[in-house]
């Protein structure tokens, strides 16, 4: 199983940011979860998102990838998170973001899984 790295940069929880993505091209700024890279700021200067860069974000070690992306598409061979049977998984809750309330993160939670069915 992959690990899960809880990081931060200049004190902003990085944790959400395995969720960023973009480059394919059914998925728009996608990511394979279902959050939009463009609610993100450091999309785009600092980050290609996860699709681009295969899940190695800027933010994990070097070599380190994105625990969702490596379940998803390198182990089970999936587009996204909205193809797999058991999403919201364990993953989703182990890198869940600890600065959102339990409230925040059920909400982010249903708009991600609403992202991915409206891909489907």
């Amino acid at each position: 199983m992959s690990e899960i790295y809880n990081t931060s940069i200049t004190g902003i929880n990085i944790i959400a940011l395995v969720y960023k993505a973009g480059g394919n091209q059914n998925m728009g700024n996608l990511s394979i979860c279902g959050t939009e890279c463009n609610t993100c700021h450091f999309y785009g200067e600092n980050c290609t998102g996860c699709n681009e860069c295969k899940g190695k974000v800027f933010y994990l070690p070097e070599e380190t990838t994105c625990a969702i992306y490596n379940c998803t598409v390198n182990e089970k061979g999936l587009a996204d998170c909205g193809k797999c049977g058991k999403m919201p998984c364990d993953i989703w809750k182990q890198t869940r973001d600890p600065s959102f309330s339990d409230e925040e993160f059920e909400e982010n939670t249903r708009q991600r899984i609403q992202a991915l069915k409206n891909i489907q």
